[in-house]
């Protein structure tokens, strides 16, 4: 048997095992499970905040801008794209900002708030000086609302009318009485201001013709901090008489300190200027038979503002307000029978309070891209502050009189698109009141 030969090199063969390399380190990875929130990824972190104004204070979500008057209804707040502007989260992402609930609209009162017809207690004196005074409210007047003591400023109502000589008069009036008329639920631009006190200078040319010149003064609370801002209102009438008939011809201007309108906004904007409105009244009376009496009356205005601030006034904002009335005078023979002195009378009304109807307001809206704050840029918006409405009142009602000891008044009134808002649905008020004099 023949075994293969071994190899001839005399090298020795190693047993040894080969050398090793270190082990690659374990390397543990971290995983979930569940779904990826999309939308929460995208949403803003920490509350939204914009730059309205710029180089004033941020504004955001709960930020009131101002207070609304009765006459814009809904027409500053009622379009919702108007107000969404930029806003920005605390990494600085763009996310729109709506603004448009962040006004506050003051209420008009009339509709809803009433008072019996005010006693007056008269007294005269041979020289034609002639002294009204009536009992004061519970309630001092709203431009008394201020953080003292109410029993301190309750003054009793005072009319002082003289004779001055030569067709020549003068009316005072102070702590809510009026001079010139008070017919019911005054809806024009003169009610609107809410008097203290008021003063009438009056020259009658003829038996048919007169002459007034009419100052106001109020020292309202407006805005949203209730400061105590001033308005005035200057007029001049023209009356005339002709037969059963009765004209009148108002010019006349209101000035608002830090309002327009009723209109004022915050501090934080910066400071809401002086607005003027300007206008015109014309009514009518008729006494078709000494039991039946008809009344109207219209006015147009034009209110403008200093072009500073936020909130500007490209065209000036025109104002209507009108009333219709008819009275008939009727006393029960039950109130004859108790009261001898005691007359009433019937009253069907149909007004409409102080409307914005057109103008122009803008504001310089800050906007921003994908990019956020670094991309903030601000446009002009302009926009007919017109409420999408018109308030209409229907009042049926009854005023009675006993010399000068007894007012009451009762009135079913239903108020039509309320606040000058198209969707508002209608009110049906009942409004009652009686002042009662020793």
């Amino acid at each position: 048997m023949r075994f293969p030969a071994l190899p001839r090199n005399k090298s020795s063969i190693s047993c040894s095992p080969p050398p090793t390399t270190p082990a690659p380190p374990v390397r543990i990875s971290l995983n979930g499970r569940g779904r990826l929130n999309i939308g929460r990824a995208f949403q803003p972190v920490g509350p939204l905040a914009s730059p309205l104004v710029a180089g004033m204070s941020s504004v955001n979500d709960t930020t009131q801008l101002g207070v609304i008057g009765p006459a814009f209804g809904d027409g500053l707040n009622g379009n919702a794209a108007l107000w969404s502007v930029a806003g920005f989260d605390g990494y600085g992402r763009t996310f729109p900002l709506q603004l448009s609930d962040n006004w506050l609209r003051a209420s008009a009162g009339p509709a809803h708030v009433a008072s019996a017809p005010r006693l007056w207690r008269s007294a005269h004196d041979e020289s034609g000086l002639s002294v009204q005074m009536s009992f004061a409210d519970d309630v001092a007047p709203d431009s008394y609302r201020v953080p003292v003591d109410r029993a301190d400023l309750q003054q009793a109502p005072t009319r002082i009318d003289a004779d001055l000589g030569a067709g020549l008069s003068v009316s005072f009036a102070a702590n809510g009485g009026r001079t010139h008329y008070e017919q019911g639920d005054a809806v024009g631009h003169l009610a609107s201001i809410n008097a203290d006190m008021s003063l009438s200078l009056t020259s009658r040319f003829s038996d048919h013709a007169r002459v007034s010149f009419i100052t106001e003064t109020a020292h309202a609370e407006t805005g949203l901090n209730f400061a105590q801002d001033a308005r005035t209102a200057n007029a001049v009438r023209a009356s005339f008489d002709a037969a059963s008939h009765r004209f009148d011809v108002t010019l006349g201007a209101i000035t608002e300190e830090g309002a327009l309108l009723g209109m004022s906004w915050a501090d934080g904007l910066g400071e809401t200027p002086t607005g003027e409105t300007q206008f015109t009244g014309l009514s009518w009376s008729y006494s078709a038979t000494p039991d039946l009496r008809f009344n109207a009356s219209a006015e147009y205005g034009m209110a403008d503002a200093a072009q500073i601030g936020w909130l500007r006034v490209v065209e000036p904002l025109s104002t209507t307000a009108f009333s219709l009335q008819a009275e008939s005078d009727f006393t029960p023979e039950w109130l004859s029978a108790l009261r001898e002195d005691g007359v009433g009378f019937f009253r069907f009304s149909i007004s409409q309070p102080m409307r914005v109807e057109d103008g122009e307001l803008s504001f310089m809206a800050p906007t921003a891209t994908k990019y956020g704050r670094r991309s903030l840029s601000y446009e002009e918006r302009s926009f007919a502050p017109t409420p999408s409405g018109r308030e209409v009142r229907l009042g049926l009602g009854y005023n009675y009189f006993a010399g000068e000891t007894l007012s009451a008044f009762g009135e079913t009134m239903v108020v039509l698109e309320p606040g000058h808002i198209a969707n508002a649905e209608p009110e049906a008020l009942l409004r009652v009141g009686i002042r009662v004099a020793n």
